[in-house]
């Protein structure tokens, strides 16, 4: 005979009950009523042009709570929505808080990044022991290994915010070239450096990259 009571939970059982393999079954039980309550981040990308497959949710959420508690992701920005340029994407994305942010390239790279740190509007360097880089084609994370050098911000028109330090092109790197067209950079020396990467190509196939979509997510804890 199991008997389980749980004070302060969604459920609780308030009576015994017999079981063949009390074991297992138990088990069984307890994973089927966690699995109810646990929070469906997959609406929170409902609107999303990258994250279509609730496995591509779970893998990137699931980096995320490694880190931080979630309670929720609140979408901030969609190039193709909010506008292309840096100055939009600093408009709907600066001083939110920790954030994730999703690319698309137009070879269908599906990669990003996370950081706890605010994205501003002035030069700045972001401290970030929990910080990383991931790629979901490839369904791999890359955590920093030089917290002091996570993300660099930039108070000039044409550069987003961006993972590592850019100064000298030495991280992931999003800009607007004089075509007015959305363009990246993963330096294969520089960023192996700064995040556990040990080949930029792990995070997308190109050093030159054009985006097809970018998203960025504002993480409620």
């Amino acid at each position: 005979i199991i008997g389980v009571c749980r004070q302060g939970s969604q459920y609780n059982f308030s009576k015994c009950t017999f079981l063949k393999d009390p074991i297992n079954e138990f088990i069984n039980i307890y994973k089927n009523k966690t699995q109810l309550i646990k929070p469906n981040f997959f609406k929170d990308f409902k609107n999303s042009k990258i994250i279509e497959k609730e496995e591509d949710c779970n893998f990137i959420v699931q980096a995320i709570l490694n880190k931080v508690n979630i309670k929720k992701l609140n979408l901030l920005y969609q190039a193709t929505v909010n506008g292309d340029s840096s100055r939009d994407f600093k408009k709907h994305c600066n001083y939110k808080g920790p954030t994730l942010t999703l690319i698309k390239t137009k070879n269908d790279d599906v990669f990003g990044g996370f950081t706890k740190c605010n994205l501003t509007n002035a030069p700045s360097y972001g401290y970030d022991e929990d910080a990383f880089l991931f790629s979901i084609s490839n369904k791999k994370i890359f955590d920093v290994i030089k917290p002091e050098k996570a993300i660099i911000t930039y108070e000039i028109n044409y550069a987003f915010a961006c993972f590592g330090n850019t100064n000298d092109w030495d991280g992931l790197y999003f800009f607007d070239d004089f075509l007015s067209t959305k363009q990246g950079y993963n330096n294969p020396k520089k960023l192996t450096d700064i995040y556990n990467l040990p080949d930029s190509k792990l995070l997308c196939n190109e050093y030159y990259f054009q985006l097809k979509e970018m998203e960025v997510y504002q993480i409620v804890i």
